[in-house]
């Protein structure tokens, strides 16, 4: 038998039982949750969560599209993320730095040692688009924290692995976008 666990969605104000361990991205269709923007996370009992979050015990579930400015922000990061892969994907040797708002965008900068042209830049948003295309997901990851320090070091994060080195957590938290990983 299906250990199953009630889940209050408040979008449709409908409760039912769904199986343990469902994610919240199962579940959008399970209550057939319809909203007129992107879905980009959820409330969770009023705290903000991933759609690969797992539920394992009864909770009240709030889905929120893009016009919500958590939603905005989970999906602003997303695009951060996809940008900074396109970079480390097609210069390999360069290191970007997403530092600030800035009007309806962000500045950022792009230290390499070749030129950053018009051209590098378009090549780069091509492939951030790719990586749109291919619908990747993205994988947040939790391990020991020499674990993570040794990892941002191998892929010459010195200053992530620092950051992390020097906090006292016993587990730290990652991303991973197929082979590209962050920290947020």
């Amino acid at each position: 038998m299906i250990e199953t666990v009630k889940i209050h969605c408040l979008n449709t104000n409908e409760y039912k039982e769904v199986p343990m361990g469902s994610s919240l991205e199962e579940l959008i269709d399970v209550f057939g949750v319809k909203m007129p923007y992107l879905i980009a996370n959820a409330k969770v009992n009023n705290k903000t969560e991933s759609l690969r979050y797992r539920v394992y015990r009864p909770k009240r579930v709030e889905y929120v599209d893009i016009s919500d400015s958590s939603a905005m922000r989970t999906y602003t990061r997303s695009l951060c993320f996809i940008l900074a892969k396109a970079v480390d994907d097609t210069i390999p040797d360069a290191e970007i730095f997403i530092e600030h708002s800035i009007s309806n965008g962000y500045y950022f900068q792009i230290k390499a040692d070749e030129e950053i042209t018009p051209e590098k830049l378009q090549i780069i948003r091509d492939r951030m688009r790719e990586i749109v295309d291919a619908d990747l997901p993205f994988f947040s990851i939790e391990e020991e924290t020499p674990k993570v320090v040794k990892l941002f070091r191998e892929r010459g994060m010195e200053d992530k692995a620092l950051l992390l080195e020097t906090s006292d957590f016993l587990y730290a938290h990652y991303f991973k976008l197929d082979n590209y990983i962050d920290y947020y």
